[in-house]
């Protein structure tokens, strides 16, 4: 939902009616049974297969036929609201009975066993409902004009009603018959009779009562269902042809709650739900429903006159009791068959935000509540809509008997007291009085009505939340929030997935929200909110081995706000096992799957930066310059997230693409194997991918250059000795030119295992041929390097060179002067050696946080060396040149998940800016501490030598 959308909702929404109580879902039944369509679905196979049974005698009646649906769900989930919900949508008009227009669907009502006395039966409750719509359809058949009917000419005698009728005698009978299965009856008409003739014959009706009942009750309903067809057809309109086949509905609600209530509720199905025209729709507690019938069976057994008990056994197998279980369910399975159950979803931190009443959402609501605090919910800028922060939900019940409560309260907050929250408004103290009153209630409420926290409520009101007469009186003792923690019993906290310290941790998030006065400890505080949100993505523990990426989360969360960690929490949490070692669920370590984590990573830091905490860089680099000068300061170092940004912010799209491409088959461990054998000889993977990216962007300049003078400057580079040639490469590009030559010819063609086997082997070779030439050539001294656009890296050597490097001697003016000795912006081609020492020189100005001059010079020479520099392609001979050119064509066919993203690079400029900055920001702050106390910023360099 957007946010606009919200607000036109929650304006459309302001009469809706809130309350505590069971009621009608509407379109929110879906959220707790997804399977209300396929109910519906069921109930009009039952109507098919009712219309089929039509003519069949009584006695015809199939004994197996059972319409019997359930509805299973634990207490409080909202079955009664589904029981409503189900009965509105089988009778949306009125049940009005003297409407014209006639229901196919007839509706008993609800039975609910818990609420009936000691001196009422279950099916004594069904049988009066049945004389109520009996009643009913009486009235509808004694209108005028019915006697004209000739189906009906039996209810009339010369066109005047008949009052002992077909369906009225049917009904007397079924109430006589009913009596005779009832234990007072059958002694009072043991003992009261006329004669003998009289008492045999009523001693006869008692001695198959139950059958006769059945018999008499099937007779009843068929009789209702014939009827309510004629009237149905007589109230068709013009045009109609057909009728939809008439269906009782019978709903009885909490069938789990007596076990008493129970055995007989099944044993009153078993008596009238097997007429094929009868739905019965109960709901319960499975669990519970079968515990109920085990004890019932058990029971029977009386074996508290016997000496044995539930767990004797009779054979070596199974006990008295497990005996009961197993058949309390197949009983169950009898009378509600498991193709017709329907499970209730239980509610969770997911679902909980979509709670609503109308369109109004819990998640609009506690939005509305917090507003820009953002503890519940944020809003989506780039879709417009609000999103939920789930893991905050977690303070809330499961049930929505428990969310009702809650939700209740804070509407009728928002709809009164909306006021109280303006920023810059100020209360007087009977509305300071009043406000802290209300949030108190929102707490306790939030409390009471979960069954986690709840069962911690004394603990948590006198140790934790120890409220006073206002704010200011009130304290959060965070000290104590271990201790309670403990207390929750290990079975709860398994059941729960989870600690209890992230719901007191958010409990006390919404109190410090609400009320600005709390006194509470902030460091206790900080250091279990920040325990939290580590908790929350699995970051802790002893045994987790954190990667880069969750090294640099890990770090990150203390320098936010709770809320802002919430926050970053949510956006990270489906993929949360990407900042753990040996637990993202890759199948290899590659450079592409490297680079979608931290694309991942970026994307979220960013989205944090770009609307909330827009701080926060400013911030890292102003404590990492405090960090640098001072280790023994109590500010932390964030060293490792400002290069983790800095570093995987260059725009280095292409050069992802083709080093992800050309690592197959071995994954990103072809550039580890090359790190290993090249010590010493630093960046080659970045020269190497930086040569094969010129191979395919000036293909039709540089390998025609470069084969036209290779041929007769082989021998001078490569030597005499024949054996030099890589005839590994020579394998692999026969094979790739046999290849292209097939697939042009038959655009079918498609590799076979055996094929990419072979041709993953030569790769291999081609390698380590390729990479043995490199470390000779290397110890040589003979590797050059170019540069792709000498332009651009002469500007970037003389923007550097000329860059302001303050009065005094500082670091940026020392490099400055090394950098002109090596002549780089003169010469188009270097030697390796002078690259070598080159790169870490600027590497460490551009990561020294103690100093400000020519950092961010550094950062950018050091973005033109990476993108610009390439290896020198004249060590290589004319096949492995045309391998590295063309290997793509096979690459390509079996490593196809590699792509350039454009808005990929868009969010890695986002953060480049966001981080240009921060840093002037943080500069800009340093320079105005320093100045306050007379000191100029290169002098700061002066005063610390040993930074």
């Amino acid at each position: 939902m957007s946010a606009q959308d919200s607000d036109e909702v929650m304006r459309e929404d302001s009469n809706i009616k809130v309350f505590i109580g069971a009621r009608d879902l509407k379109k929110e039944v879906y959220n707790i049974l997804p399977t209300f369509d396929l109910l519906l679905k069921q109930i009009e196979q039952i109507r098919e297969q009712g219309q089929q049974e039509r003519g069949i005698s009584n006695k015809d009646y199939r004994k197996d036929v059972n319409n019997t649906i359930g509805i299973f769900g634990p207490r409080g989930t909202g079955k009664t609201s589904i029981l409503y919900t189900l009965i509105n949508k089988l009778k949306p008009v009125t049940n009005n009975i003297l409407k014209e227009k006639y229901e196919h669907n007839m509706i008993l009502g609800i039975i609910e066993p818990d609420h009936l006395g000691d001196n009422t039966k279950i099916m004594g409750s069904i049988v009066g409902m049945l004389k109520k719509m009996v009643d009913q359809q009486i009235i509808q058949i004694s209108k005028p004009n019915r006697h004209i009917t000739k189906e009906l000419n039996e209810y009339f005698n010369k066109g005047l009603f008949r009052s002992n009728n077909p369906l009225q005698s049917k009904m007397n009978d079924l109430v006589e018959y009913h009596m005779y299965t009832e234990n007072e009856y059958r002694q009072l008409l043991i003992h009261t009779y006329d004669d003998l003739a009289t008492h045999i014959k009523k001693s006869a009706r008692l001695l198959t009562p139950d059958v006769e009942f059945r018999e008499k009750l099937h007779e009843l309903i068929t009789c209702l269902i014939d009827n309510q067809r004629l009237l149905l057809k007589i109230s068709l309109q013009e045009g109609e042809k057909s009728i939809e086949e008439p269906l009782i509905y019978l709903f009885i609600d909490d069938i789990d709650l007596k076990m008493i209530r129970s055995r007989e509720l099944i044993e009153a199905i078993l008596q009238y739900a097997n007429h094929p025209n009868v739905v019965t729709i109960l709901s319960g507690d499975y669990e519970i429903l079968r515990d109920a019938l085990t004890l019932a069976l058990i029971q029977d057994e009386k074996l508290m006159y016997s000496n044995i008990n539930a767990h004797f056994k009779p054979n070596d197998e199974e006990s008295i009791k497990e005996r009961k279980q197993i058949l309390s369910h197949e009983y169950v399975k009898k009378i509600i068959p498991p193709a017709r159950r329907h499970q209730l979803l239980q509610w969770n931190e997911n679902t909980i935000p979509r709670f609503s009443f109308g369109q109004v959402r819990f998640l609009d609501q506690l939005y509305e509540l917090f507003g820009d605090k953002e503890l519940f919910g944020y809003k989506d800028n780039k879709e417009n809509i609000i999103q939920p922060i789930t893991k905050s939900y977690s303070i809330f019940d499961r049930t929505p008997r428990g969310i009702v409560n809650v939700y209740y309260h804070v509407y009728e907050v928002n709809k009164h007291f909306k006021e109280w929250w303006i920023k810059g408004k100020n209360l007087n103290n009977e509305e300071r009085k009043e406000r802290f009153v209300t949030v108190k209630s929102i707490v306790d409420t939030i409390i009471l009505s979960s069954t986690r926290l709840a069962s911690v409520q004394r603990h948590i009101l006198e140790k934790f939340i120890q409220w006073g007469h206002d704010e200011s009186s009130t304290y959060l003792d965070y000290s104590e929030v271990e201790a309670i923690t403990s207390l929750e019993s290990e079975r709860n906290r398994v059941k729960q997935e989870g600690s209890l310290l992230l719901l007191l941790i958010i409990l006390g998030e919404v109190i410090h929200s609400l009320l600005e006065n709390i006194r509470f400890d902030r460091n206790e505080c900080s250091s279990l909110q920040v325990e939290v949100l580590k908790n929350i993505l699995q970051l802790g523990g002893k045994d987790v081995k954190l990667n880069q990426h969750g090294q640099i989360i890990n770090r990150l969360l203390p320098a936010i706000s709770f809320q802002h960690g919430l926050f970053l929490t949510q956006l990270l949490l489906e993929n949360k096992s990407w900042l753990v070692q040996g637990n993202s669920g890759e199948k290899e370590h590659t450079t592409l799957s490297e680079d979608r984590k931290v694309r991942w990573i970026l994307s979220q830091i960013n989205e944090l930066i770009e609307d909330r905490d827009v701080e926060l860089l400013t911030r890292l680099y102003y404590d990492q310059y405090i960090y640098s000068k001072n280790k023994a300061s109590n500010k932390p170092s964030y060293y490792q997230i400002l290069e983790y940004l800095t570093q995987h912010s260059a725009s280095r799209g292409a050069y992802i693409y083709y080093k992800s491409l050309y690592e197959y088959p071995f994954g990103y461990a072809l550039w580890s194997r090359a790190s290993t054998l090249f010590k010493g000889f630093p960046d080659f993977d970045n020269l190497m991918v930086n040569l094969i990216i010129l191979l395919h962007e000036q293909s039709s300049i540089i390998p025609e250059k470069f084969l036209s003078s290779k041929e007769d400057n082989v021998k001078s580079i490569v030597g005499e000795n024949a054996k030099s040639k890589n005839q590994a490469a020579t394998r692999l590009k026969n094979a790739l030119t046999s290849l292209k030559t097939k697939q042009q010819g038959d655009k079918e063609f498609k590799l076979t295992a055996t094929q990419i086997n072979r041709i993953n082997k030569f790769i291999e070779q081609f390698y380590n041929a390729l990479f043995e030439k490199i470390i000779n050539y290397h110890q040589d001294e003979r590797v050059i390097v170019l540069w792709k656009d000498f332009n651009e890296v002469f500007i970037a050597i003389n923007e550097f060179l000329n860059g302001y490097s303050g009065v005094s001697d500082t670091k940026y003016k020392n490099l400055q002067n090394r950098v002109r000795g090596m002549n780089i912006n003169t010469d188009k081609t270097l030697l390796f050696s002078i690259f070598s020492d080159l790169v870490p020189l600027v590497k460490g100005l551009a990561s020294n946080y103690a100093v400000w001059y020519g950092r961010s010079e550094a950062v950018a020479l050091l973005r033109v060396l990476d993108e610009q520099a390439y290896l020198a392609p004249d060590i290589f001979d004319t096949d492995e040149i045309w391998v590295l050119q063309h290997l793509d064509f096979y690459l390509t066919q079996v490593n196809d998940v590699v792509n350039i993203d454009p808005s990929y690079e868009k969010i890695k400029e986002d953060m480049r800016n966001k981080l240009d900055k921060g840093f002037k920001a943080a500069m800009g702050l340093v320079v105005t501490d320093l100045s306050s106390i007379g000191i100029e910023l290169e002098e700061d360099e002066d005063i610390d030598n040993n930074v």
